[in-house]
């Protein structure tokens, strides 16, 4: 009887130390390249990492009106929120839960805005997106 004891604690102790990791990971930022239509780095979603997506997301000043708000190369640097981060401007008052990046070297920087209901918005951002790729340690690769 106490061995059977000694053993369900320790199947809880090991069932413990293993989900915990799990459930503390951080999400990856991801950075897709428009050009090659793939992932091309990914890299452990900080708190620091995700204190700048936040920093980015204050510099909003504007909407992107254009048709396609894509550029035809770059990157996008996506970006999801360990809590879900409240945003209010303008142009948009609602909790996000992801942010992605629009980088095109010699463009102004856009992000889009995806909220807890899986809406997206893009908007302009009067700071640029490289401050992000130096915290993360990833290089641009554009002509």
């Amino acid at each position: 009887m106490h061995s059977q004891i000694k053993s369900v604690l320790l199947l809880i102790v090991c069932i413990y130390m293993v989900w915990q990791p799990v459930a503390m990971a951080a999400t990856p930022i991801d950075v897709f390249s428009i050009d090659e239509e793939k992932v091309v780095y990914q890299t452990e979603g900080t708190p620091q990492a995700q204190h700048t997506a936040q920093q980015l997301i204050q510099s909003i000043d504007g909407l992107v009106t254009a048709i396609n708000p894509l550029p035809a190369s770059g990157y996008l640097v996506k970006v999801t929120f360990d809590q879900p981060y409240y945003v209010k401007n303008y142009w948009f008052h609602a909790a996000v839960t992801q942010a992605i990046f629009v980088y095109d070297k010699g463009n102004s920087s856009s992000v889009m805005l995806i909220n807890e209901e899986n809406q997206s918005i893009f908007f302009t951002l009067s700071r640029d997106v490289e401050e992000l790729f130096a915290l993360i340690q990833f290089k641009p690769t554009l002509s």
